[in-house]
């Protein structure tokens, strides 16, 4: 196993043996960083340790903050409702996950149809903050899995998250207990914050 330490609002993690870092490209226009991780026996599967950088509007971070108080996924996960996948658009990303089905009244596939399409959104609990995971597929491309969360030490409206993506269905379930395990072992930076 190899432990990862101090990225973003994550104080440490592990990865299980396998995955290979990729040399990091430092983004000069903007507060956006990446860590990219590939298997190296199919580097097609990446674990991408992820932050926008840019900061959600002020009622989608409070908004948040509000369903982790009411779904906060102390017995397990909290399946999302349409309405609130709505709502947590920006958080989601306006123009990644958060273009879906739902947000997006156009069908897919059509110009300026969605370009997520979202099988699955709910509140998870990792370590002792609220997290969301959601799982789809980008509709021009690949297969995601990954949970998202407002940084903390940014006023918490900036989001980051751990991706899983994959080029077919099959490689990202055969790997989704990578992002678990990475999730699983997290601890946060103020690990007293609760959400």
């Amino acid at each position: 196993m190899q432990e990862l330490e101090n990225i973003g609002s994550i104080k440490r993690t592990t990865l299980n043996d396998g995955w290979i870092e990729h040399p990091r490209q430092p983004d000069e226009f903007s507060d956006s960083w990446s860590r990219t991780f590939t298997l190296a026996f199919d580097p097609s599967v990446e674990l991408i340790f992820f932050c926008r950088g840019t900061s959600v509007d002020v009622e989608s971070a409070a908004y948040y903050r509000q369903l982790g108080s009411e779904k906060p996924a102390l017995s397990g996960d909290e399946k999302l409702t349409p309405q609130e996948i709505i709502r947590l658009q920006m958080v989601l990303g306006y123009s990644n996950a958060g273009n879906n089905q739902y947000t997006n009244p156009k069908q897919a596939g059509e110009p300026g149809g969605p370009a997520f399409d979202l099988k699955e959104a709910f509140c998870r609990r990792v370590d002792s903050r609220m997290v969301l995971f959601v799982r789809g597929k980008f509709v021009q491309g690949k297969y995601y899995a990954g949970i998202l969360f407002l940084a903390e030490e940014t006023f918490g409206r900036v989001v980051e998250e751990i991706v899983l993506q994959a080029t077919s269905n099959r490689k990202l379930q055969d790997n989704l207990y990578h992002l678990d395990h990475a999730a699983n072992s997290i601890k946060w930076v103020n690990s007293a914050v609760v959400q």
